[in-house]
């Protein structure tokens, strides 16, 4: 549905422009991790909203998983930095205009906390979308 196309390709841009020095490893998409800070998204389409407000209107909610991966053995300091830019960048009150669709964010993104994997520390910053045509 290009609802969903339409907040991919504008999560995907938002991430890329305000990031241009960091790696991001986007969806089905081939990566090679760096040994340095990187990002990795993916998403999950929640179910719809089921509103009436006309015969073309839609509503899709999408949650959006950012992880941001930080240099083995390092610490949690610089990832939990960088994962305070990206809820920045997707704050509470965002709206963005791609094609036909309105994409919000409406609550404010929730950092999840830090783990490790492969000595990697790792921190997820979950955020909700709001995608409407009609």
């Amino acid at each position: 549905m290009q609802l969903i196309q339409d907040a991919k390709k504008a999560y995907e841009q938002r991430l890329i422009a305000a990031f241009p020095a960091i790696k991001i490893a986007f969806e089905n998409v081939k990566f090679d991790p760096p040994s340095s800070l990187y990002l990795a998204v993916n998403s999950l389409v929640d179910n719809p909203t089921d509103v009436v407000l006309g015969d073309n209107y839609f509503r899709e909610n999408i949650i959006l998983n950012v992880f941001v991966v930080g240099e083995a053995n390092t610490g949690t300091g610089a990832i939990l930095t960088k994962a305070e830019e990206v809820r920045n960048l997707f704050k509470k009150g965002t709206f963005i205009l791609q094609g036909t669709s309105r994409i919000y964010v409406l609550t404010t993104p929730h950092i999840m906390g830090t783990t490790e994997t492969s000595s990697r520390p790792v921190c997820l910053v979950q955020i909700r979308i709001t995608v409407e045509a009609g």
